[in-house]
């Protein structure tokens, strides 16, 4: 697939049962077993609230959901949710959801508690390191929280 291809739009109340999956699948991806991903599931829910609240976006190839953003609104911003399916991870679809969400917020700082899967991903990005924080879903694991400054007067390149 194309990047160029790739649309990026506002997600509505019919997307977020399968972004929900499609969460689901992303992280397996990664080689986590059942039981990781069956503790993750509550964590990876999409409240409708999130579709006002937050500033909520879906990429979408020949009319497939191939990925998502949910970051708050607030300053600083959270990014909640970032996942890309599967077969499109690594194509640039992660990049140009970053980067449609920060054009739509005012945010000068941005935070994620990200899997450590995607820190080179996010590091890639901008963002620095920000300590750790436990994980909601599994007691005792520790996951990075990472920090993007954003530049004023010009939108960050990365």
């Amino acid at each position: 697939m194309m990047i160029g291809d790739v649309s990026i739009e506002a997600a509505g109340p019919g997307d977020l049962e399968a972004l929900e999956a499609l969460a689901l699948r992303s992280k397996a991806h990664w080689g986590y077993d059942d039981a990781f991903l069956a503790s993750c599931v509550g964590e990876l829910r999409l409240p409708a609230t999130a579709l006002v609240d937050d500033i909520l976006l879906v990429a979408r190839h020949e009319g497939h959901n191939c990925g998502f953003i949910r970051m708050g609104r607030d300053d600083p911003g959270e990014i909640e949710a970032l996942f890309v399916a599967p077969e499109a991870i690594g194509g640039g679809i992660g990049r140009k959801l970053f980067h449609s969400a920060l054009a739509c917020s005012n945010a000068a700082r941005l935070i994620v508690v990200s899997d450590p899967h995607a820190e080179g991903f996010y590091r890639r990005l901008g963002f620095r390191a920000g300590g750790s924080e436990p994980s909601g879903s599994i007691p005792g694991r520790m996951l990075p929280r990472l920090v993007f400054e954003r530049m004023r007067g010009a939108e960050n390149e990365a």
